[in-house]
C-alpha cells in the first residue's frame, strides 16, 4: 500500500468521529503497549496510554478516570504482570461496568479471567 492509499484508508475507517481506545497494561509492558498505541494511531484511532499521555504535574488518577469514562473500546494488554496488578484489575472492572467492548491482547499466552 502506498502512503497515499494508507491516508485514504485512515479517513474512511472512522467516518464522523474518532474511535477512542483505552489501553490497560502493566507498567512492565509499556514498550509493547506503546507499539499497540502507535498501531491504532496509524489507522486514525485515538488511543490513551497512561505513561505517554499523562503529563508531569497532572493528577494521574483523575486523568485515568476521565479517560476511562470517555473510551469506546477497552484494550487489555494481558501478561502475567497485568494479572498481578491491582490497577489493571480495577480498570477492567470499570470497563465491565460500562458494558463496553473489551479486547484482550495476550502478549505472553496469559488468558483473561
Amino acid at each position: 500500500m502506498t502512503d497515499k492509499e494508507i491516508e485514504i484508508s485512515k479517513k474512511k475507517v472512522f467516518i464522523g468521529k474518532t474511535l477512542r481506545i483505552f489501553i490497560s497494561y502493566s507498567h512492565k509492558d509499556k514498550r509493547i503497549a506503546g507499539a499497540i498505541k502507535e498501531a491504532f494511531n496509524h489507522y486514525g484511532a485515538e488511543a490513551f496510554l497512561a505513561h505517554e499521555d499523562i503529563h508531569v504535574g497532572q493528577e494521574w488518577r483523575d486523568t485515568i478516570l476521565r479517560n476511562l469514562k470517555q473510551f469506546d473500546v477497552f484494550v487489555a494488554v494481558l501478561s502475567k504482570d497485568f494479572m498481578d496488578s491491582k490497577w489493571t484489575n480495577q480498570e477492567v472492572g470499570f470497563a465491565i461496568c460500562k458494558e463496553t467492548t473489551i479486547v484482550p491482547v495476550s502478549i505472553d499466552g496469559t488468558l483473561p479471567h
